[in-house]
């Protein structure tokens, strides 16, 4: 069992080790051909059940982010680099994690949100890394023709759009 101490590793084991023990041991939940039930409500912020029969089914992959704004649990100043590492461990298994899975059911289209975003905290370079690199490693070999990626704040499109693109082509 990997274990991740505030500090770092165990007593005298190098941080780096214990956080790429724990990586390797992340997983993410999958459900196949779940059933869409509600929809676009009729105001901003409503929802509206879906009449049956026109409701889709999706692949939903299920994944965790470290949550960086957690007043009970925020890293120490000697634990920084730990937590980074961490945080991008978490981040790698759930873009690779979809990405796997969308290439498994021969899916032509990906959405993604921005995983440990918003009040968990996660710095949006790291998160925009994450994406790239499982792009990059995983879209070639897949049947993927579109991937979208869905962003909660107006207007953040294309500044979003043009970073992910600058990490791409680098």
């Amino acid at each position: 069992k990997a274990t991740l101490r505030r500090g770092g590793g165990a007593p005298g084991e190098d941080a780096a080790a214990a956080v790429a023990a724990l990586s390797g041991r992340i997983r993410v939940g999958w459900h196949v051909d779940a059933e869409v039930v509600f929809g676009r409500g009729p105001s901003r912020g409503t929802l509206a059940l879906l009449p049956e029969g026109e409701r889709p089914l999706v692949d939903q992959v299920l994944s965790a982010a470290v949550n960086l704004n957690d007043p009970l649990n925020a890293p120490r100043s000697d634990a920084r680099e730990t937590t980074r590492r961490l945080v991008a461990a978490a981040l790698s298994a759930a873009y690779e994690g979809a990405y796997l899975a969308a290439a498994l059911r021969g899916n032509r289209l990906l959405l993604l949100t921005l995983v440990g975003g918003g009040v968990f905290g996660n710095d949006e370079a790291a998160i925009l890394d994450a994406i790239a690199e499982a792009h990059a490693r995983w879209a070639p070999c897949s049947s993927l023709r579109e991937v979208r990626l869905c962003l909660y704040q107006r207007d953040a499109a294309a500044a979003v759009d043009a970073e992910l693109r600058r990490r791409l082509e680098a």
